[in-house]
């Protein structure tokens, strides 16, 4: 069978028919520049199945793609094979270029992509990441329970946990507040009742005192 160099490959592509483009791509030996190979790529994906083949093979080698191919790819192409064609293109992406990307790739590949390269993350993927910054530093509405607190939306159910559990929680404080106030008062009652009945007693003394020596004068007036 005969091979093909990608040079032999890319020069007669166009003067074959598109059968004949696609039973050689197996004899291919090598690969060409990236935007030559991307080129190819756009051509095949008439019959899609072919344009992944070749795909795959430029995924293999890590070719990196201009951000133009790589949304080419992204909307015709193996969602995939496309994602992982993105993520071997960092090196040569742009901050304009993630803007582009942004929306057709996913979150996670743009997230990697910027971290590998320094590159600030799209406007509005920065916004999410502020509030979800501003989501960390608040008090956890459910400590200590697997419930997910992040930027997904929670299911009824779980809605219905996070309140049952708030309330219970809210309830026990309740509980315990009422239950430290009693036990003070209790505390503090038996001396305030000892206090007030010696005050009274010494109230009676003082009262009755008086009274005994006014019954000595009494006495002593009548002798």
């Amino acid at each position: 069978m005969r091979t093909y160099t990608w040079h032999e490959y890319y020069e007669n592509f166009y003067n074959w028919a598109q059968s004949t483009r696609i039973r050689n791509l197996s004899a291919l030996t090598s690969l060409g520049l990236a935007d030559e190979v991307g080129e190819i790529i756009i051509e095949l994906q008439e019959n899609i199945t072919a344009a992944n083949r070749l795909l795959k093979k430029a995924v293999e080698a890590k070719l990196a793609f201009c951000a133009d191919d790589l949304m080419k790819f992204l909307y015709a192409n193996d969602k995939a094979l496309a994602a992982a064609a993105v993520y071997y293109s960092a090196s040569i992406l742009t901050v304009e270029d993630i803007e582009t990307l942004y929306g057709e790739v996913d979150d996670e590949v743009i997230i990697k992509i910027c971290a590998k390269q320094h590159l600030a993350l799209p406007e509005e993927m920065r916004d999410e990441n502020e509030e979800w910054e501003s989501d960390e530093n608040d008090e956890p509405l459910a400590e200590n329970m697997d419930v997910p607190i992040n930027n997904q939306k929670i299911s009824g159910f779980s809605a219905f946990c996070l309140l049952y559990w708030g309330l219970q929680k809210a309830l026990t404080d309740c509980l315990a507040v009422r239950k430290n106030i009693t036990a003070n008062a209790m505390a503090t009652a038996p001396t305030a009742r000892r206090t007030t009945v010696i005050a009274t007693a010494d109230s009676i003394t003082a009262t009755t005192t008086p009274t005994a020596v006014n019954s000595a004068a009494i006495k002593a007036t009548a002798a």
